[in-house]
């Protein structure tokens, strides 16, 4: 996460193609958004579409996985955001924008991509911010500033970052919280535990690196979190834990004589927010240590 945020330093730029920018002009510096060609699409995929611009643009155009939509349309002339800009309005999705590091593999591109564009989302409300990470001693600053598509790149090629563009569903998707404290259903519950274990293998499963971005993603789920909605979630799962506690369930005993023998205590108070992927796995080791004691 550090080095994606790192990337959006005046480098992040997401904007709706201008249409003005007919005319044919020279490659900017890191991609070549205001140079033009002809293109043509008869019911093509939008991956297809995609494709076809890169070989056109001799810039990376990237698909989010899921979108199956296809495009038809005809073009003398026009840059890749003009030709962009007509796909979203057709496709009803969105294009970005993004910077990446120069030496990032092709394989890569669309993580990256991918990457970027979640930390533009969680930011969205922020206009400036400045963090201050003490392990490292780095200062990581992210700011918003008027720029057009072509000033982008330009800053972006000196910091040594490469464009893509990143075609994706409009739909936001929806932050793992919960926000009412409803009944679940069997399914439910099975879900839940799921979500979890695919948490701790992926987790296992990654570089250290990864590991570094996603316990930051986390860190900035909990920063934009509803302070009201956090407090009741963490209320729910203290009061669940304290209810274990003092019943006769032969899964909580055999779950505390689990963690002592391991010298385990649930993950303990001094390990909230450097072992758990997510805030529930967080919060879990949390509610865990308080009630074990």
């Amino acid at each position: 996460m550090r080095g994606s945020i790192a990337s959006l330093i005046l480098g992040v730029f997401l904007t709706s193609a201008i249409a003005q920018q007919a005319a044919a002009q020279a490659t900017t510096p890191g991609g070549t958004a205001t140079a033009t060609f002809s293109f043509k699409a008869s019911d093509l995929s939008i991956t297809d579409v995609a494709a076809s611009l890169t070989a056109k643009a001799k810039t990376p155009v990237l698909v989010e996985p899921g979108i199956a939509d296809k495009f038809s349309g005809s073009f003398n002339q026009a840059s890749v955001e003009q030709v962009l800009d007509a796909v979203a309005t057709a496709a009803n999705v969105k294009w970005q924008k993004l910077f990446i590091p120069g030496e990032t593999a092709k394989t890569d591109e669309l993580t990256k991509a991918q990457e970027q564009a979640t930390v533009l989302d969680q930011l969205k409300s922020s206009a400036t911010m400045v963090v201050y990470d003490p392990v490292a001693k780095q200062q990581i600053t992210f700011t918003r500033q008027a720029a057009d598509s072509a000033q982008a790149s330009a800053s972006a090629a000196e910091l040594k970052l490469r464009p893509v563009y990143l075609i994706s569903s409009k739909e936001a998707k929806p932050a793992a919280i919960i926000t009412k404290a409803t009944p679940v259903a069997s399914a439910d519950v099975a879900a839940y535990n799921d979500l979890g274990e695919q948490q701790k293998q992926a987790f296992l499963t990654m570089t250290p690196e990864q590991r570094t971005q996603a316990i930051e993603q986390s860190m900035y789920a909990d920063m934009r979190a509803n302070p009201t909605e956090r407090a009741a979630y963490e209320k729910a799962r203290h009061d669940t834990f304290d209810t274990l506690r003092h019943s006769n369930s032969p899964v909580f005993q055999q779950w505390r004589e689990s963690m002592h023998a391991t010298g385990g205590n649930g993950g303990g108070r001094g390990n909230r927010g450097q072992g758990g992927v997510q805030n529930g796995g967080q919060q879990r080791q949390h509610n865990e240590a308080d009630v074990t004691h």
